[in-house]
Order: C-alpha cells, then structure tokens, then sequence
C-alpha cells in the first residue's frame, strides 16, 4: 500500500512539473543551480530534475531520500 501511494504521488509530481516545469525554484547549491537543477518533493524523496527549454523537454536526473547528502551526490555524477 505504502509503495502504491508513494507511485501515485510521484506520478501526480510529475504532471505538475510536466504542466509546469518553473514551478520550482532552482535548487540551493549555487553551482548545481547554475547548471539549472531544480526539485521537488515527494514524501520524503526529492526529485530532482533540468529544463531544456529549446526542446521543451524535462530531463529526471535523480530520486534521492529526502535525508541524504544530495548536493554532494549530484556533484560526483558530474565529474
């Protein structure tokens, strides 16, 4: 049931993003907002994600426990 509601509210995040990709401000971090990360949270997970506003297409880069150390984990994907 758990995992059910849980796909349910991830998927009603993502019709919000997909009606409304700016609805979320730029993340925190200063160099991952540069690159133009943006998340949103779902229940106690943070999506995060990119706008290519060229293509009008948005890209999920992770899905993340709300409690880990998110700014370092997308920092290492980048390098």
């Amino acid at each position: 049931m758990a995992a059910d509601n849980l796909i349910i509210e991830i998927l009603e995040k993502l019709n919000r993003i997909k009606e409304n990709p700016k609805i979320r401000p730029l993340v925190r971090d200063e160099y991952l907002a540069s690159l133009g990360y943006r998340s949103i949270k779902v229940k106690n997970y943070v999506l995060f994600y990119k706008i290519n506003e060229d293509e009008n297409i948005i890209f999920l880069y992770r899905f993340l426990y709300c409690k880990r150390d998110w700014i370092n984990i997308l920092s290492k994907d980048l390098e």
